[in-house]
C-alpha cells in the first residue's frame, strides 16, 4: 500500500490519475458568486394603461384614384407600342 497501488490517495498521485479517493477540484464559476441585491423601485405604477383598440384597417382606394391608375397604364402602353 503505497506508491504502486492503484487504489490508495497516494497511488492515485504518483499515477497521476483520479477516482473516488482522489477527487478533482472543482471549478469555480461565475454562477457561484453571490448576486448583488437590486435596488428597491422608488413609486409602484398606479394604473396600468388601458390597451390600444384595434387600428381600422385601411380604407378602400376610392374610383377616381383607381380609374387614374388605370389610364396611367392604358398610356404607357400606347406609348410603347408608337
Amino acid at each position: 500500500m503505497g506508491k504502486g497501488d492503484k487504489k490508495t490517495k497516494r497511488g492515485k498521485i504518483s499515477r497521476g490519475s483520479y477516482g473516488r479517493l482522489r477527487r478533482r477540484k472543482k471549478l469555480v464559476t461565475a454562477a457561484a458568486k453571490p448576486k448583488p441585491k437590486a435596488k428597491p423601485k422608488a413609486k409602484p405604477k398606479a394604473k396600468a394603461k388601458p390597451k390600444a383598440e384595434p387600428k381600422a384597417e385601411p380604407k378602400a382606394k376610392t374610383a377616381k384614384k383607381v380609374e387614374k391608375k388605370e389610364e396611367k397604364k392604358e398610356e404607357k402602353k400606347d406609348e410603347k407600342k408608337e
